[in-house]
């Protein structure tokens, strides 16, 4: 993100959230970052009331503010994103310009307590339509709007390697404090009662180390652990003769972690009595992951039936601890445990089947959830915050923000062929790829036949072009250009007339060019693009078709400026509408970023625009487009080991270019020579097996040596 700072000027919001790690924390962090990536400076402080923390009360520096110098202007707007019960000390602390609360609720109606505090704001900010109307139920005059909550950016973390889970493993798994309301304790039953040590599952349960209220018990109250989640844990295992795998985890965790659970995490499952949000739930859905949650509360804001498995229920009077927070009169949702068990065991069965059904549903919180969009909601219904507006560049409300088309659905448009018109939303079925860009052109190799193959048959679109400078040959070739169209283009000018300082660079430039001529035919013509070292194993979902612009996450990348690790997207596989926003913001910005390096015009450069242009882009995970690293450990299980499970993988990318000659042999012992098509059809390794099943009928170099042979004699 760039900076914000301005010389002379000052932020123009004070933002006041929970300085911890909470939903509380975690909802405000995005909303900052949402603001600022949209260009609002805020002033971000943490709120202490001097007994949950140690700091004094009042306002405090913000441990995880990466601009701790931003101060807000005088008369500046307030968002207290914090519990109800700081708003009075925080309205005689801060005594400036308006203050709004920013809250959340989880059952139909408020502690007592809370509508007069609450009503000491100018507004109230809620994430739901359901909580708006239980906030004013319970009698909040103060106008009360709502904001959802800020999708997350779906990186994989560390993948889940450190719970050292089996491919062969349907991993469950959980996020939520172990209290009553959220009940992760239903989710260990429900997953004991759904399977058997026999089962190929396990279930992750990410929880807090201690109870907040213990239940009285037995069985361990003599115990040193009573009070403690594992004491509970194992007073519901003890009833299973043969429990299934259940890993509970109780530490602290980075972000990467959690990153990597909901990557490594095939179903996520809540039975929580009630959520306002279910920001747990929410991320998963954001990762592609099907969710099996009870069917009452917030989270129906983003979760329905038809891409969610949503658990029957019992409306029941709430019986919980505090009394003040929960009196008599609130109702709350009981899960129906068999109901959840026949969910559990249906995404088990086919997994497959699952998440196609949850596909749509990260579509949707990808779009509709992203930081432009809930900063301009913020905007339009807090007129607290029109200064703010004012103060930015250009507002974000004045930004068109197409509505999604519903997952199937086609978009109209005149005239024949595909829809070439930009704005409208659906990406024409034409595909792209690029070769022939090198002063000495190689023949076509059958890596390169294997990428068009795979794409006819699995992409299945109504044309394919491949744009060159020099004309292909080759025995693959001749069995490949009567399926394509051949567009000549010439080679760019800025990377011509770049002077590359590193000879390897500078060797393979004609990739440089590539990176070029891919933006300029998106531009004009949209539609899919992919490397020519690209393996087609799954239809893209067909949600992606109506995006604007399509991109996948890719691993971290090295910044060779700074040798420090930087996020990245990668442009091996790309999907846009003609002339889309992003395509042509990429196009006019990349030569500027043009450096001699591999990333900064790329991978680089695409990251920073999907950070100033969120609501034009649509960033598929890592596993879609590029489950496998260019690294050696990535390269290695993809050219010399066995991956058995490519569910959630689209397209395959084989970075040729770090392995593909004989001499280089840093990343892999296998090089393009060894790729012939008696290897891919013997060879027990992640690619060949996959690409086995686009090989010619015929041996095609056999094919030749006989001709040969034949016309020799």
């Amino acid at each position: 993100m760039k900076s914000l700072r301005r010389r002379g000027s000052r932020a123009a919001l004070l933002y006041l959230g929970e300085d911890a790690l909470s939903g509380y924390g975690e909802a405000a962090d995005r909303e900052v970052w949402a603001l600022r990536s949209e260009g609002v400076r805020v002033e971000y402080r943490g709120w202490s009331g001097g007994r949950e923390y140690e700091l004094p009360a009042g306002v405090n520096p913000h441990s995880r503010d990466p601009l701790p110098s931003e101060r807000a202007r005088r008369g500046a707007p307030t968002i207290a994103h914090v519990f109800p019960e700081r708003l009075p000390e925080i309205r005689a602390a801060t005594r400036r310009g308006p203050l709004i609360a920013h809250t959340v609720w989880e059952t139909d109606l408020l502690p007592t307590h809370w509508p007069a505090i609450l009503n000491l704001a100018d507004r109230v900010i809620v994430p739901t339509e359901w909580n708006r109307a239980a906030f004013v139920a319970s009698g909040v005059t103060k106008p009360v709007v709502v904001v959802p909550y800020v999708v997350c950016d779906p990186v994989p973390g560390d993948r889940g390697v450190p719970l050292a889970l089996p491919d062969d493993v349907v991993a469950f798994y959980t996020i939520s404090r172990w209290d009553e309301r959220k009940k992760p304790a239903a989710v260990i039953e429900a997953f004991l009662e759904a399977f058997t040590a026999d089962d190929p599952v396990a279930l992750v349960v990410k929880t807090t180390p201690y109870v907040q209220y213990p239940p009285a018990g037995p069985w361990g109250g003599q115990s040193v652990l009573v009070g403690t989640t594992m004491l509970e844990v194992a007073r519901i295992v003890r009833n299973y003769p043969r429990p299934a795998r259940v890993r509970v985890e109780i530490d602290d965790w980075t972000p990467e972690r959690l990153a990597g659970l909901h990557t490594r995490g095939d179903c996520y499952v809540s039975l929580a009595h009630s959520e306002g949000w279910g920001l747990g739930a929410f991320d998963a859905a954001a990762y592609g992951n099907p969710i099996v949650m009870t069917g009452w509360g917030g989270q129906l804001e983003f979760l329905d039936a038809d891409t969610a498995f949503l658990v029957d229920h019992d409306l029941a009077s709430v019986q919980y601890w505090p009394p003040h927070v929960y009196p008599t009169g609130q109702h709350w949702a009981v899960p129906r445990l068999e109901h959840a068990v026949e969910h559990m065991r249906k995404v088990a069965a086919d997994l497959g089947a699952a998440r196609r059904r949850a596909a749509p549903l990260k579509a949707k919180v990808l779009h509709e959830y992203s930081p432009a969009r809930v900063v301009a909601t913020l905007l339009d219904v807090v007129p607290e915050l029109g200064l703010v507006t004012d103060a930015s560049p250009s507002s974000v409300r004045d930004q068109p923000r197409p509505a999604p088309a519903a997952p199937g659905e086609r978009l109209p448009h005149s005239g024949s062929g595909p829809a070439h018109v930009a704005g409208e939303g659906l990406i024409p079925r034409i595909a792209h790829f690029v070769f022939g860009l090198r002063e000495e052109p190689e023949p076509f190799h059958l890596v390169h036949y294997l990428a068009i193959k795979s794409c006819l048959e699995v992409i299945k679109p109504e044309e394919v072009y491949l744009h060159c400078h020099h004309l292909p040959y080759g025995q693959y070739w001749d069995v490949t250009k009567a399926r394509v169209i051949v567009q000549h283009v010439e080679p760019a000018r800025a990377v011509s007339e770049f002077a590359y300082a590193d000879r390897i660079v500078d060797r393979y430039k004609y990739a440089h060019h590539a990176d070029f001529v891919r933006l300029d035919v998106l531009t004009e013509h949209g539609g899919l693009y992919a490397d020519i070292d690209t393996l087609f194993v799954a239809p893209v979902p067909d949600e992606l078709w109506h995006q604007q612009f399509v991109i996948g996450r890719e691993a971290d990348v090295v910044d060779p400026m700074t040798g420090e690790s930087r996020p990245a997207l990668s442009n091996a596989l790309l999907m846009s509408v003609p002339g889309s926003r992003f395509v042509e913001a990429w196009r006019a910005e990349i030569g500027d970023a043009l450096d001699g390096s591999w990333v900064a015009h790329s991978c680089f450069l695409a990251y920073d625009l999907a950070s100033r242009l969120p609501a034009d882009v649509h960033v598929e995970p890592q596993r879609a487009f590029h489950a496998f690293e260019p690294t050696a450990a990535g390269l290695s299980r993809l050219l010399e080991g066995n991956v058995a499970d490519l569910d959630g993988v689209t397209s395959i990318h084989l970075a040729a270019h770090l392995w593909w000659e004989d001499e280089r042999r840093d990343f892999s012992r296998v090089h393009a020579g060894m790729i012939s098509e008696h290897w891919i059809r013997h060879a027990p390794v992640t690619y060949a097996i996959a690409a086995r099943r686009f090989l010619p009928t015929d041996d095609l170099a056999v094919t030749a040596r006989r001709r040969a042979r034949r016309e020799r004699g």
